[in-house]
């Protein structure tokens, strides 16, 4: 019993044991002043409970009975830490200003036979035993929700990312299909312009035809013709060109998007292995409390 009250003792005056500070204090319960241990933690009182939860899920505890005051029973459990008999256990976590919070651990053999430091001063002592070393078992909480957070930032980042490379390879095709495209129209609009050159040749020689004054008439309705000929060349080969100018504007809009979507994937990238990172150092904590 020396040697628990000792170990009690150390765990509540080194501050390398545990940064909580459990006491053995009064509190309300059930309409009475009851003896309790208590203990503040770093952490909020979401953490506190969830890593009280684990530790009591671990021990195979049944499940909780709403109590008064806002406690928790857990009926007729062994914590092995506290005593190798069978107790009934009452605990509240009550929020103290984020992040800090306080774990109240209320101690029954059953009915109202209620510990105390004057009844069972040794189950007592290992209560505190127990409360400062639960600090240990919320920073491994606190640390396990952190990691679960982290891969969920993960796995959103790498979605980013698997989205980005389809939009990559949507564009590579567009562009792909612009260049096909550009290429069948510049070939089409060559065509068209040798056609609107030769027609203006045409043009030309018959302008230059030399005819007698019965044969003025027939020319000009020759004229008119090969004008009406170049005209139409001459607009279809504009049309072509310009279609081909529209087709490179889009084209331009398409690299403007590529290099935007590299210079995403770039930051993306490099938020991913940020994230990463910090998900080794949290493994890293992790273990440390493990």
């Amino acid at each position: 019993m020396k040697h628990i009250l000792l170990i009690a003792a150390l765990a509540f005056s080194s501050p390398l044991v545990s940064k909580a500070q459990a006491t053995d204090t009064l509190t309300f319960f059930n309409q009475k002043t009851q003896s309790a241990s208590v203990a503040h933690y770093d952490f909020s009182a979401e953490e506190v409970s969830g890593a009280l939860n684990k530790k009591f899920g671990n021990l195979k505890f049944p499940k909780a009975l709403k109590a008064v005051d806002g406690y928790f029973l857990y009926k007729g459990v062994v914590i092995p830490e506290i005593s190798t008999v069978k107790l009934d256990v009452f605990t509240k976590v009550v929020a103290k200003g984020e992040p800090s919070s306080t774990l109240f651990l209320i101690l029954s053999k059953g009915y109202d036979n209620f510990i105390s430091k004057t009844s069972d001063p040794e189950i007592v002592a290992n209560s505190l035993v127990f409360l400062n070393g639960f600090n240990k078992d919320i920073s491994a909480y606190h640390y396990s929700v952190a990691i679960e957070k982290q891969n969920e930032t993960i796995k959103g980042i790498e979605k980013k990312l698997e989205s980005s490379e389809d939009e990559k390879k949507s564009l590579g095709k567009s562009r792909s299909k612009m260049q096909s495209k550009i290429g069948d129209l510049q070939q089409k609009s060559d065509g068209l312009r040798v056609q609107f050159e030769n027609q203006q040749k045409t043009l030309e020689e018959v302008r230059n035809k030399k005819v007698t004054l019965e044969e003025m008439s027939a020319l000009k309705k020759e004229i008119a013709k090969a004008e009406s000929a170049t005209s139409k060349s001459r607009k279809k080969h504009e049309e072509s060109v310009k279609d081909i100018d529209e087709i490179k504007a889009d084209l331009e809009k398409i690299d403007q998007k590529i290099a935007e979507n590299s210079s995403l994937q770039e930051k993306i990238n490099n938020d991913l292995q940020s994230e990463k990172q910090k998900l080794q150092d949290l493994k890293s904590k992790l273990a440390e409390f493990q």
